[in-house]
């Protein structure tokens, strides 16, 4: 396969690694259970009551706790998830799937009340992208898949946020990558 990309541009690849940062969906449940917890004590129940609700808490902060240092231990392993380069494009741990088997690449709001935008890559119709690799445990990334699928018409959904990259270089870095347009 012939190399595609713009003539006397740097063709050096780019490798999109997640951030280490630990995702919302971590913080959000932590600080809800000591807030909770802390408005509790200062209702001053029975000592029975709070004997059983310290333990839950505790729980929910160990479980918790774990879940998010295994999220960081495969994201800090795994290193890249999404290589890019003059050939195409390349999930960690599946094989390369060249520009001309993708008819797009689109710039999507993520949703109608954000104003972050992620990147799809849209495949030609009857050619299968593999799902990015997803980090956080008990997670199901074919199922994730599926839902990415339904919502944007393909698996590979790049949120700059999360591969520590801002949407300006990463759409930059397909143009000058792929030759491909963009659109909205």
């Amino acid at each position: 396969m012939q190399p595609i990309g713009l003539p006397g541009v740097d063709s050096s690849p780019v490798e999109l690694r997640p951030s280490n940062g630990l995702p919302l969906a971590f913080a959000v449940p932590l600080a809800a259970a000591g807030g909770v917890h802390a408005a509790f004590r200062v209702l001053r129940p029975t000592q029975a009551i709070q004997f059983v609700f310290d333990g839950v808490t505790l729980g929910l902060f160990a479980v918790l706790g774990v879940l998010g240092l295994v999220a960081l231990v495969r994201r800090r392993r795994a290193g890249w998830w999404l290589r890019l380069d003059t050939a195409g494009l390349t999930v960690h741990g599946h094989a390369r799937v060249p520009w001309s088997d993708l008819s797009a690449v689109r710039l999507v709001t993520r949703s109608p009340k954000s104003h972050r935008q992620v990147l799809a890559f849209v495949p030609r119709p009857g050619v299968v992208l593999p799902p990015l690799p997803v980090s956080w445990p008990l997670s199901r990334p074919h199922a994730r898949a599926r839902a990415l699928i339904k919502r944007y018409g393909t698996p590979i959904v790049v949120d700059p946020l999360v591969m520590r990259t801002t949407t300006q270089r990463l759409t930059a870095d397909v143009r000058r990558l792929s030759g491909m347009p963009i659109s909205a």
